[in-house]
């Protein structure tokens, strides 16, 4: 693989480059075919959000921003690989931190083909405190095995449930969502496992499931026929800008809710933890710890990523479908 831009790919180890927020396995094999094992994760948006209990949020009366600096440092150095297999502990990843980047693995966005911006997980220090949602932190933890540097960091408290909300049937009568007891994430994903010989409605929960966490995060742009003034806001910081390009919110358009939902960097983490931390020339992976009592002595590198899924969600011990 070539040199890319510096600020696009850096080795994070023997066999890891980290490129435009995806984790590239490679080595110093070059023009051989070589066996190669794909490794995905079930239903993985939907998945983040029941782990992150956002449906709590989504369903709540209310919401609160708590300052929560101590416990959450306390949190983050206590982190490892091996405490992301306990489902409980992901519920507590629902914050954004104030971090001081010291070489750690973060979201970036920016210039990266010198022509177009976009976003990479790249090894990041600045003098410049940034905001980052708790799953970018965690996810750097693991990878770097370094405790990021918090500033502050508050956590999105959900307060009781909203009143007059109703059972929805999806697919006519086939699935049924009761918003007071259901976890409408989690019970797309487990139906759609029990109704895998159902073509069509396996298919159809599979495209609601992927698509759903899109409605956090919509915005629609409207073109101007001139430059108007703007109140833009990022971080605690607020200026006024202009544009000729005006950004609508969503009907369900909720930033910190979007923002939360990008834990699937903490699953990328996760796996390329076990890759990394696997025995060296068996491509085994030996976990001596798991809170579900599960030993993956001898288990390959694509088991390892699936049962990583399946314990975190905590309906099957392996989740193997697509």
């Amino acid at each position: 693989m070539e040199e890319g831009n510096r600020y696009a790919r850096r080795k994070i180890d023997s066999g890891c480059i980290v490129e435009h927020g995806r984790v590239i396995r490679v080595t110093d094999i070059r023009c051989t075919e070589v066996p190669v094992v794909p490794v995905d994760f079930t239903s993985e948006y939907p998945t983040c959000c029941a782990l992150l209990g956002l449906f709590d949020i989504l369903t709540a009366e209310r919401i609160t921003f708590k300052e929560d600096t101590k416990r959450i440092r306390k949190l983050i150095k206590k982190i490892s690989h091996n405490r992301c297999f306990d489902p409980e502990i992901w519920k507590y990843f629902n914050f954004f931190a104030l971090v001081e980047p010291d070489d750690d693995i973060l979201p970036v966005r920016t210039l990266y083909d010198g022509v177009t911006q976009n976003i990479g997980n790249n090894f990041l220090t600045s003098k410049t405190p940034l905001w980052f949602a708790g799953c970018d932190v965690v996810a750097s933890a693991i990878r770097t095995g370094k405790v990021p540097r918090i500033l502050r960091a508050i956590r999105i408290v959900p307060q009781g449930k909203q009143k007059g909300m109703k059972t929805v049937s999806l697919r006519g009568s086939m699935v049924e969502i009761d918003p007071y007891k259901d976890d409408l994430f989690r019970k797309v994903i487990e139906q759609r496992k029990l109704n895998e010989k159902d073509e069509k409605l396996y298919y159809w929960l599979k495209i609601l499931a992927n698509s759903i966490y899109g409605f956090f995060v919509e915005l629609i742009p409207e073109l101007q026929n001139a430059n108007v003034k703007l109140d833009v806001f990022s971080g605690e910081k607020n200026f006024s800008d202009s544009s000729d390009v005006i950004e609508k919110e969503g009907k369900w358009f909720f930033a910190p809710l979007a923002s939360l939902n990008y834990f699937c960097r903490t699953f990328i983490a996760g796996n390329d933890g076990g890759l990394r931390f696997g025995e060296k020339g068996r491509g085994k992976h030996t976990m001596r710890e798991n809170p579900d009592g599960l030993q993956n002595e001898g288990m390959s590198n694509s088991e390892q990523s699936s049962v990583f899924v399946g314990i975190t969600l905590g309906t099957e011990k392996r989740l193997q479908g697509r």
